[in-house]
Order: C-alpha cells, then sequence, then structure tokens
C-alpha cells in the first residue's frame, strides 16, 4: 500500500486564499459596524442619564460596511481597512456649542465680559489653517479688516451672547455665507447681496458645571472589544451574521475548503 500526501495546487491555493481573505474582510468590516453601533448607543445612554436626553438625538454612527462599501481585499494591493464613526449631526451651531460645553471644559474665550464658548458660523471662515476659529483668532488672521469689527450683543436667550460684523455681504444666491466687508466705494460686487449685519459667533456661557459625559472614553471601552468581535465572526460562535472561516485540508492528493 502507498500512501502520497501532496500540497494543494496554485490555483486551489489561491482560491482559498481569496475566499479566506474576503471573509476576513467581511468579519472585520461587521466588527468595526457593531463597535461604533455600540459606542453610539453608550453615549446615547449615558447623555439620557445625566439629563441630555434631547440633545442625545444628535449622536449617529456610521460605517463603510452601512454604506455598503467594505473594499475588496483581494484587489486591493496596498493597505486595506474598514473604519466606522460615531459623529453628531451638523445641526445647528447651538447643538455643537452645547455637546463642546459638556464634553469639553478646555475650549473657552473670554470676550469682554464673563467666560464664553464662542462657535464659528457658516458666515465666517470654520478654521484658519488647522486651528479651530476663535474671536481671538479672528482678529489675528486679519478677518476683522477683510469681514468686520465684531460687535458683542446680548441675546434673548439666557446664557447667550452673539458676535457681529456689521455693514457687510454675503453670497448673493444663498442670501448668507461667505461675508465680506463692503468696499469703500460702497458698490457690492456681482453676485454679492448687502446686509445690515452678520452673526460671526455664537457665544454660550460657561458654568461651572461638572462634565456630563465623555465620549472618548465611552468609544475606548468599545473599540477595546473589537478583537473578539472580529474572532466571533471568522468562527461563528453563533451571533447572528457571524462570519465562518474556511477549512483547507489535503491528503491523499485531495483539496477541499468549505465554509
Amino acid at each position: 500500500m502507498q500512501f502520497e500526501v501532496r500540497p494543494p495546487s496554485s490555483a486551489s491555493y489561491a482560491s482559498a486564499k481569496r475566499i479566506t481573505l474576503t471573509r476576513l474582510s467581511r468579519a472585520v468590516g461587521k466588527a468595526t459596524d457593531d463597535t461604533a453601533r455600540e459606542a453610539r448607543n453608550d453615549m446615547k445612554t449615558a447623555m439620557l442619564n445625566t439629563g441630555l436626553g434631547k440633545l442625545s438625538r444628535a449622536i449617529r454612527y456610521t460605517s463603510d460596511k452601512a454604506k455598503g462599501r467594505i473594499p475588496d481585499i483581494n484587489s486591493n494591493t496596498n493597505r486595506w481597512r474598514a473604519g466606522a464613526t460615531v459623529f453628531a449631526t451638523n445641526g445647528s451651531d447651538r447643538t455643537e456649542g452645547a455637546l463642546q460645553s459638556y464634553t469639553n471644559s478646555t475650549t473657552t474665550i473670554v470676550p469682554r465680559r464673563g467666560r464664553w464658548l464662542a462657535i464659528a458660523t457658516d458666515e465666517i471662515p470654520k478654521r484658519v489653517g488647522r486651528y479651530r476659529m476663535t474671536p481671538e483668532l479672528y482678529v489675528s488672521s486679519g478677518l476683522d479688516r477683510r469681514i468686520g469689527e465684531l460687535e458683542f450683543i446680548p441675546s434673548k436667550r439666557p446664557n447667550e451672547a452673539l458676535l457681529i460684523a456689521r455693514n457687510v455681504s454675503v453670497n448673493g444666491a444663498r442670501g448668507f455665507g461667505q461675508a465680506r466687508r463692503i468696499p469703500r466705494h460702497g458698490r457690492t460686487p456681482g453676485g454679492r447681496k448687502r446686509v445690515d449685519f452678520v452673526v460671526a459667533f455664537i457665544l454660550i456661557r460657561i458654568t461651572r458645571r461638572a462634565e456630563r459625559f465623555n465620549p472618548g472614553a465611552i468609544f475606548k471601552g468599545q473599540f477595546l472589544k473589537l478583537p473578539d468581535r472580529i474572532k466571533s465572526n471568522l468562527i461563528g460562535s453563533g451571533q447572528s451574521g457571524a462570519v465562518g472561516g474556511p477549512i483547507i485540508a489535503s491528503s491523499g492528493g485531495s483539496f477541499t475548503q468549505g465554509g
């Protein structure tokens, strides 16, 4: 009796490798989606428990899997990745300011009176280079000359105020945005609309209350579970949507692959 063990052919090996990598990419894609979704849920729960129920509606998540665009791992010869993120919807400047004030107590500016968190509106640039726009940066970058000097205006809302720039022009089609100072000759350039003023910053007064929740710590806690989620997806541990790995064996000249 003779017994012979032969390795699989090159074509069989290539096919098995392709199947393995495909299932691995699906497992990673599903795990990153699950991680972001659970982090979003934990953040919303933390906000609800600290009295920020309405604000929690702004917390969303997305992922490559949710968008149906996990890249083909077999056709990508460079670094392969599948991502997911938790974010706040770009609703209003007040929502952005409230989220910052409850999660980050270090971003403050001191205007003429009191302590405030300044949120740049869509009327002016959001950043100068890699720096987030602040009233101080607005002045130091020369925007006070190109757009207009900032004027402090109390708001009708408690703990809120405005910084406005008067006598400017805005995008004519939109009716707002890209504010610029009216030229000395007084004529408004083509495509521009003259307005009495624009709101450059919304100021939210910072109180001495403690930080309500820490989104970074919440996301890190879920991120640490990512390896186990990938493993569970690969071995098919009974979780919904698990992705089984291929079985490769050879004996007596045979080559078998299964899911």
